[in-house]
C-alpha cells in the first residue's frame, strides 16, 4: 500500500449463484517521514567543501525544503549551520561554506515534510589548513645601507607556522627565495632590521609566514635607501679591524674632523690592514696612527691628499716605510713621526708642499735617511730630530727657515751637517747635540737666532767656525764638547739677547770668534775650558746680566774685557790662574749684583781701578796670593759699595775701613 493514500474496501462472498458484495467503505493509509541519505563530501577547502543528498522515500508528503546541516558537534540539526536547496524530492548538490581552517565538521542532508524533520546518515570531515593571515609593518629608520620593517600576524590558519619573517628585493612581488630574514613564532607584532642594503636604492618588502599550507605574503611595501653621503661629520677612532671594515664599508671621502688609527693610551690594536679607507680624500683635523703591532702598511690611505691638522706616527712596530701617505700634499698642522722600530725612510711624505706647523722625527731606531722630508723651503713650527740612526741630514737641503726652534740631539750617527748649510733663519732656539759631528764650518746663510744658538755633548767635535753672517742671536752656548779645540766666526753678532755660556770643553784652547760682540744682555758663563784669556771679547761694553768665570786652569789673563764698563749682575772670578785683575777690568765702572772673587791662588792684587758703583756685596776670599787692595781705596772711600765687604783666607784680607785708612797692602 502506498502511504498517505484513500483505499476503499468491501466484504464479499461467492457461492454457486455468484459473488456479492458488502456496503462500501473506506480508510487512508498515514503518512511518516522521509527517508535520505547524504553524499560523500568533496572538495574540501580550508573555508568550504561539497556535499548534497538523495531522498529515496518522500514518507508519502511533499518534501517542503531540502539541503545540508553542519556542525563541530556531532547529530547537526537546523539549529546549527544548514543550507537550503529547495523542495521535491529531487537529488540535491549543496556548498558548504564558513568553515573555520583545519577543523573536524559533522555534516546531515536534511528533507522537511509536513511528518516532520528527517536526517540523512552523519558524515565526518575536516577542513584543509589556511594560509596564516599577516600584515607588513611600515618601513621606518631608513639608511644607506638599512632599514627597519616587520609583521603583524593575526592568525596562523588552523596550523602551525614554521617559519615567519620579512622578505625583500629590488624587484617587485619579492619572495622568500629572495633576501629574507626569519624571526621569532607565533601570533603578534615582530620588527627586523634590513641589512647589506644599497644605497639610493628602491626596494621592495613583504612579510611572509609559512604553515602546512604554504606561504602567505603580507601587502608589499616600498621604500628607497638614503643617498650615500660622502662626508663623514666628526671625529674618527677605529680601534679594531672590524671598526676598520665597518667605516671602510661606507665608502667616505672626506672626515670633517679627525681620524685615529690604533689608540695612544698603550693598548694594542688588532688592525692588519686599512684597503677599505681607500676612499679617503680629506681630513678636516688630525690624522693619528698609532700603537699598531700588526698593521705593516699604511696603503689604505693612499687616496688621502689633504689633512687639516696634525700628521701624527706613533709606536707602529712593523712599519719600514710609510709610503701609503705618498699622496699628501698638505698638512694643516705639525708632523710627527715617532717610535717606529723598523722604520727606515720617510719618503711616504716627500709631495707635502704644505706643512702648517712643525716638525718631530724622532726615536725611530732604524731611520738612518731623511730623505722624503717635505721639501720645503719653511717650516712654521718646530724642528726636532732625535734617536734616530741618520747620518746627514739630506732631505732638508732647501730648508731657509725655521718658524720655531730647531733641534737636533742624541743623533749619535750624524756626521754631516752640509745640508743645511741654506739655513737662513731661526726663530727660536736652535741646538747642535749629542752627535757625532767632527767640525762645524758653514752656516754662512744664517743672518738670525731668535734663541739660544746651542752646540753641546758632541763627544767628536773639534772645530766651529763660520756663523759669518750671524747678526740677532738670543743667546749662544758651546759647552760640553770634550774635543772641542778653537771657536771662529761670528763675524758680524753684536750684541746677543740672551746669555753667552762656553763651560766644559776641555780642550777648548783657541778663540777668534765673537769679536763684534758689544752687548751681552743676559749673562756670562766661562767655564772649564782651556783658553789663556778673554781677549776675543775685545769690544764688549755691557753685561745686563752676572759673569761668572771659573774652573778654568789655563786661564792667565782676563785681557779681553778691558772695554768692558757695566755689569748688571754679579761677577763671579773662581779657580783660574789669573795674576791681576787689572789687565782685565780696568774699565769696570758699575756692577749691579755682588763680587766674588775667590780660590785664584796666583791673584796677587785687585785691579778694580775704575770701579765706581756695586750695589751687592764683596767677597774676596781663599786667595793665598793676594796681598794688594789699593785700587779698591777710591771706590770705597767715595761710597761706591751697597753692600758688604768682606775678605777671608787670602795672604791679607783687611776690613774696608782698613783699606780706606789706607792700610790697603801687605
Amino acid at each position: 500500500m502506498e502511504k498517505n493514500t484513500l483505499y476503499h474496501y468491501r466484504a464479499y462472498a461467492t457461492n454457486s449463484e455468484g459473488t456479492s458484495y458488502g456496503s462500501d467503505m473506506t480508510f487512508t493509509t498515514n503518512a511518516t517521514l522521509a527517508v535520505l541519505t547524504t553524499n560523500e563530501i568533496s572538495e574540501i577547502t580550508d573555508s568550504s567543501a561539497l556535499s548534497g543528498g538523495v531522498i529515496t522515500d518522500d514518507g508519502g508528503v511533499n518534501i517542503t525544503a531540502k539541503g545540508l546541516c553542519w556542525s563541530v558537534n556531532p547529530n547537526p540539526t537546523l539549529d546549527d549551520n544548514f543550507t537550503e536547496d529547495g523542495s521535491g524530492v529531487e537529488d540535491f548538490t549543496s556548498q558548504i561554506t564558513g568553515l573555520e581552517p583545519n577543523t573536524q565538521y559533522y555534516v546531515r542532508s536534511y528533507a522537511v515534510s509536513e511528518e516532520g524533520i528527517s536526517y540523512g546518515n552523519e558524515l565526518i570531515f575536516t577542513s584543509e589548513p589556511a594560509l596564516a593571515s599577516l600584515t607588513t609593518k611600515e618601513v621606518t629608520e631608513i639608511g644607506q645601507i638599512s632599514a627597519i620593517s616587520g609583521m603583524n600576524i593575526t592568525a596562523n590558519g588552523g596550523a602551525e607556522i614554521t617559519s615567519q619573517g620579512i622578505c625583500w628585493s629590488t624587484s617587485s612581488n619579492p619572495t622568500i627565495e629572495d633576501t629574507m630574514v626569519a624571526i621569532g613564532s607565533g601570533l603578534g607584532e615582530f620588527e627586523i632590521t634590513m641589512q647589506d642594503l644599497l644605497p639610493n636604492t628602491q626596494y621592495f618588502v613583504r612579510a611572509f609566514a609559512t604553515n602546512e599550507a604554504g606561504t602567505a605574503y603580507g601587502q608589499e611595501i616600498s621604500f628607497t635607501t638614503l643617498e650615500v653621503s660622502t662626508i663623514y661629520d666628526g671625529d674618527v677612532v677605529l680601534l679594531t679591524q672590524q671598526e676598520v671594515d665597518d667605516f671602510g664599508s661606507n665608502n667616505f671621502l672626506e672626515i670633517t674632523g679627525s681620524l685615529t688609527i690604533g689608540d695612544n693610551t698603550g693598548i694594542i690594536s688588532d688592525i692588519t690592514n686599512l684597503d677599505v679607507l681607500s676612499s679617503l680624500e680629506t681630513l678636516g683635523n688630525y690624522l693619528a696612527i698609532y700603537n699598531n703591532d700588526q698593521l705593516e702598511s699604511l696603503n689604505g690611505l693612499s687616496g688621502i691628499t689633504s689633512i687639516g691638522g696634525d700628521l701624527l706616527v706613533g709606536m707602529n712596530d712593523l712599519f719600514t716605510e710609510i709610503d701609503g701617505l705618498s699622496n699628501i700634499t698638505t698638512i694643516g698642522g705639525a708632523l710627527e713621526i715617532y717610535s717606529n722600530d723598523l722604520l727606515q725612510n720617510i719618503q711616504g711624505i716627500s709631495n707635502v708642499t704644505s706643512l702648517g706647523g712643525g716638525a718631530i722625527i724622532r726615536r725611530n731606531e732604524a731611520l738612518i735617511s731623511l730623505e722624503g722630508f717635505p721639501d720645503l723651503t719653511e717650516i712654521n713650527g718646530n724642528i726636532t730630530i732625535q734617536e734616530n740612526a741618520i747620518t746627514d741630514l739630506i732631505g732638508l737641503q732647501n730648508l731657509r727657515s725655521v718658524v720655531g726652534d730647531f733641534s737636533i740631539s742624541n743623533e749619535v750617527m750624524l756626521q754631516d751637517l752640509a745640508a743645511i748649510q741654506n739655513l737662513e733663519s731661526v726663530q727660536g732656539y736652535f741646538g747642535i747635540t749629542g752627535t757625532a759631528i767632527a767640525e762645524i764650518n758653514g752656516f754662512n746663510s744664517l743672518t738670525s737666532v731668535s734663541g739660544q744658538l746651542r752646540i753641546a755633548q758632541n763627544s767628536q767635535i773639534t772645530s766651529i767656525q763660520g756663523f759669518s753672517i750671524l747678526a740677532t742671536s738670543g743667546g749662544v752656548q758651546i759647552t760640553n764638547n770634550d774635543l772641542l779645540v778653537s771657536i771662529s766666526g761670528f763675524d758680524l753678532l753684536t750684541k746677543i739677547t740672551g746669555d753667552l755660556s762656553l763651560n766644559i770643553n776641555g780642550s777648548l784652547s783657541t778663540i777668534s770668534a765673537l769679536n763684534g760682540l758689544t752687548i751681552v744682555e743676559g749673562n756670562i758663563s766661562f767655564s772649564s775650558n782651556s783658553f789663556a784669556d778673554i781677549g776675543f771679547l775685545n769690544n764688549l761694553t755691557l753685561v745686563d746680566g752676572n759673569v761668572f768665570i771659573a774652573n778654568s786652569s789655563t786661564l792667565i789673563s782676563l785681557s779681553g774685557l778691558e772695554i768692558l764698563e757695566q755689569i748688571g749682575g754679579s761677577l763671579t772670578i773662581s779657580n783660574t790662574q789669573i795674576d791681576s785683575i787689572l789687565d782685565g777690568l780696568a774699565g769696570l765702572i758699575t756692577v749691579g749684583g755682588s763680587i766674588s772673587i775667590k780660590d785664584n791662588t796666583d791673584l796677587l792684587s785687585v785691579g778694580f781701578v775704575n770701579l765706581a758703583n756695586v750695589l751687592g756685596d764683596i767677597q774676596i776670599s781663599n786667595n793665598t796670593s793676594l796681598n794688594d787692595y789699593c785700587e779698591l781705596q777710591a771706590f770705597l772711600v767715595n761710597g761706591g759699595l751697597g753692600g758688604t765687604f768682606n775678605a777671608t783666607g787670602n795672604a791679607y784680607n783687611p776690613t774696608a775701613q782698613n783699606i780706606i785708612d789706607g792700610n790697603c797692602s801687605n
